[in-house]
């Protein structure tokens, strides 16, 4: 078993000679198709096909198309929605924000909403238009580092995102990524926090067996927005109980697969974190989907966020030679966790 286990793993003196490279692996099937969507929308959206991305979009929710990941492929295609400005400016004078090119996608925006006055996907494009713009006068650093003039700015912007999904409330309604996008952008637009618990129940109560929902409350409850792990493990508890007949114990580890890089590293040694159950979630997550972004994913996180070695080598046997770069930094870290499995079964 062992001799078995060292011909599939690697021995570890192998890593002396990997190169630093991504990993550029032949399985990265779900890699593949989420770029195709991400890809399928921007084209879409720049050439103004708006009849090509409403048709689409109707029958990935009205079907409830997965992905090999489990994921829904209309809640893929909203988490892909970007607006990227490639316009350089090397000054230090330069604005914060192209206003040019923010001032044509919010036309475009618009231009698809009044060809499809009911499109919740025309929504929440719109609404990440001003959301994203929002951001981009925050920054990522902590609050006391936000000048004045940026955060009045940061709070305008998402008052009119927020604004722009209430008026499709009737068709938002029904839209699973409807609530998760409104839930995301009233969070941090500002809210009392009674009503947004209300909200919170009220978008579980539309769609409790959607993902997106859940884990956009759980982006909420970490403990650097005013939150707790205790808040996010009774969630998580609170969404297996709701799903258990149809989902198993997989939305336990996908809520904290969610938080993975916003937790600290190792993640899942928290205090407060129970890897036992994310485990069994990642557990039922393979036995339901297979495919190796989950196989994957898994890895990683048994490895560098809960140390688990046992459990990284049961993974590894399964996953051989052919990882899938979009989990690794680099074929060195991969490599490393072979390494560190393989001293596990010696």
């Amino acid at each position: 078993m062992i001799s078995r286990l060292r011909k599939i793993l690697g021995l570890a003196a192998k890593i002396l000679v990997i190169s630093f490279s991504l990993i550029n692996s032949t399985y990265a099937n779900e890699a593949i198709d989420r770029e195709k969507i991400r890809s399928f929308f921007a084209e879409n959206f720049e050439n103004g096909d708006f009849s090509t991305l409403e048709k689409w979009y109707i029958q990935a929710l009205r079907e409830k198309t997965r992905m090999e990941s489990g994921n829904f492929q209309a809640s893929i295609l909203v988490r892909s929605i970007q607006f990227k400005n490639n316009k350089k400016c090397d000054s230090p004078e330069c604005p914060k924000i192209d206003e040019k090119f923010w001032l044509t996608q919010e036309k475009k925006a618009k231009e698809w909403l009044a060809q499809y006055p009911k499109s919740t996907l025309a929504t929440i494009a719109l609404a990440r238009i001003y959301g994203t713009q929002a951001w981009i006068y925050r920054g990522t650093g902590y609050a006391n580092t936000v000048a004045k003039e940026d955060w009045k700015i940061f709070h305008d912007l998402m008052h009119r995102a927020v604004e722009v999904l209430n008026e499709q409330q009737v068709e938002g309604r029904k839209d699973p990524n409807w609530w998760a996008i409104l839930l995301d952008q009233k969070f941090y637009g500002s809210v009392d926090p009674a009503s947004y618990q209300q909200l919170t129940q009220n978008a579980i109560n539309a769609f409790p067996e959607n993902p997106d929902i859940y884990i956009v409350i759980a982006s909420t409850l970490r403990p650097q927005w005013g939150g707790s792990h205790s808040a996010i493990a009774t969630l998580a508890s609170e969404a297996v109980e709701r799903t258990k007949a149809s989902e198993g114990e997989t939305f336990y580890a996908r809520i904290y697969w969610s938080l993975v890089d916003s937790l600290g590293h190792p993640a899942f040694l928290k205090p407060g974190v129970d890897w036992s159950r994310i485990r069994t979630g990642f557990d039922d997550i393979l036995q339901r989907y297979p495919g190796d972004w989950n196989l994957n994913a898994y890895a990683r996180m048994a490895c560098l966020e809960a140390k688990d070695k046992k459990t990284t080598a049961k993974l590894m046997l399964r996953i051989g030679e052919n990882p899938l770069g979009t989990f690794w930094k680099d074929r060195i870290t991969f490599k490393r966790c072979q390494q560190w499995a393989l001293e596990e079964i010696q």
